[in-house]
């Protein structure tokens, strides 16, 4: 049988799966946050107006009496 001695590492190991675990965790959580908080698609054109999309709405804003 091994003998056990001081100083053999095992500490790093315990320290190395508690970090592990913890970035386990924490993008679980994440994707569990995020999942619950998402906001539904207000403009559907939104992306066929581009990069002039606050402009577009402003003038569509404009236009209306």
């Amino acid at each position: 049988m091994l003998k056990k001695t001081a100083g053999t590492g095992t500490p790093w190991k315990i320290i190395l799966g508690l970090l592990v675990a913890f970035f386990i965790g924490a993008q679980i959580l994440t994707m569990v946050f995020a999942a619950r908080t998402v906001a539904p698609v207000v403009d559907r054109d939104y992306y066929q107006k581009g990069l002039q999309y606050g402009e577009t709405l402003r003038l569509e804003k404009a236009e209306k009496p």
